[in-house]
């Protein structure tokens, strides 16, 4: 493993040979908690008149997660272009109309921006990867906070509309310039066989510590297929999605005193951005954010609770905010949207603890355990969900309902 002495030297000559050339560092530091790329915030000395120090955001990619390093990079600066159009043209629409944006909603000065450098080929750049074969980028700072988790309806409210708003942003972005940047990401039925291979080699011989909970997963098999059968048929659209819906994946603006909302809300981290369904997205906002505040390392399974009314806030916010793009298949089977990608981390998870864990990997101190006890969280709220289903169904329902006649009340106007 790399020593943090050695990794802070490589991201300082990063800054100062490639992206920054000429300036003086005032600080270099880590930043967040990202386990997959190393993050550093880095301040520079201001070189204007104005004297204000610049900061921007420094990361070394993990290539051997992120394979395609220049189709990953390809992605994110078409979304980032596009949502940038977009939303000028959509303030502007909003200023000639004197209505305000929504607080939920991106803003053009909170777009995430790379910076981007010449080549010696004379070409622009917005990745670059030393002579230690390390892959390195930089994005514009953007000053915001956000959540580590979600606890009111009101913060729901902005984590869907958040992740809503993002789709309908790049709907009529042409899909066929987005790259597959994890193949099979969200392909719950090869899942499924990876489980079953995990199973039937049980190389470390833990079956024997969770017959109850393979077999639950296998009860369900009929889950797997439900958003990609649909996908492969052609009866819902491919789009370009998030693929890692998760309320830490949302940079948040200044709060108002008085209204109590973020000035905006933008989503960010788009390594895992490319093609797949907007049932991904909404049914990992819902697997992430309603579990009854328990954490995925809950040791006692049986606080983990289904939290019907978070689901209602999240899927209602959703679809405020996309509604206009959703068509009525997807609309249909929302409700289910989370009872599959419960399962599908729940495979992943217990398939892993059986294989010793080697994609999740332990840090020396972790409990041995840990995968096994991620497993059976995501096996309780998916039990719990299954108590709830007429209820989900019912509401996503009655919301689509009242949606489409407020539009058509809007046309007869």
């Amino acid at each position: 493993m790399m020593s943090d002495s050695l990794l802070f030297e490589q991201a300082r000559a990063a800054v100062l040979d490639t992206f920054l050339t000429g300036v003086s560092i005032k600080s270099l530091e880590r930043f967040g908690i990202g386990h997959i790329n190393a993050t550093f915030k880095v301040v520079v000395v201001s070189s204007t008149a104005d004297k204000v120090d610049k900061s921007y955001l420094l990361q070394r990619v993990n290539d051997e997660v992120f394979r395609n390093v220049e189709g990953l990079h390809n992605n994110i600066e078409i979304i980032c272009e596009h949502i940038a159009k977009k939303l000028l043209v959509l303030e502007s629409s909003s200023s000639s109309s004197s209505s305000s944006s929504s607080s939920s909603s991106s803003s053009s000065s909170s777009l995430l921006r790379l910076v981007s450098f010449p080549t010696s080929e004379g070409n622009i750049s917005h990745w670059v990867r030393d002579t230690s074969g390390n892959v390195w980028r930089m994005y514009h700072f953007i000053e915001g906070e956000s959540f580590d988790g979600i606890s009111t309806v009101e913060d729901a409210r902005v984590v869907g509309a958040a992740f809503g708003n993002f789709t309908f942003l790049l709907d009529d972005l042409d899909i066929s310039h987005i790259k597959d940047t994890i193949p099979d990401f969200h392909n719950t039925p090869w899942r499924l066989q990876q489980f079953e291979t995990s199973i039937a080699n049980n190389d470390h011989d833990r079956m024997r510590l969770c017959h109850d909970d393979v077999k639950f997963l296998m009860d369900r098999k009929k889950y797997a297929p439900l958003i990609t059968s649909k996908l492969d048929a052609g009866s819902i659209p491919l789009r370009v999605v998030h693929n890692d819906a998760k309320c830490s994946n949302i940079l948040l603006g200044n709060k108002n005193i008085v209204s109590g909302k973020y000035e905006w809300a933008t989503v960010v981290d788009l390594d895992t951005v490319m093609p797949g369904s907007l049932l991904y997205d909404f049914g990992d906002i819902i697997r992430s954010n309603c579990s009854g505040g328990c954490a995925e390392d809950e040791i006692d399974a049986r606080k983990v609770k289904f939290d019907f009314n978070m689901f209602s806030h999240l899927m209602e916010s959703f679809l405020d905010a996309c509604i206009a793009i959703t068509t009525p298949l997807e609309v249909e089977l929302l409700h289910m949207a989370g009872f599959v990608i419960t399962y599908e981390q729940a495979l992943r998870f217990l398939g892993d603890f059986l294989a010793g864990d080697v994609y999740y990997k332990l840090a020396p101190d972790s409990n041995s355990q840990l995968n096994l006890v991620r497993a059976r969280t995501q096996i309780a709220l998916l039990r719990s969900m299954e108590r709830s289903l007429d209820q989900m169904q019912g509401a996503v329902r009655r919301k689509a309902d009242a949606l489409t006649s407020v539009k058509m009340e809007t046309k007869e106007v």
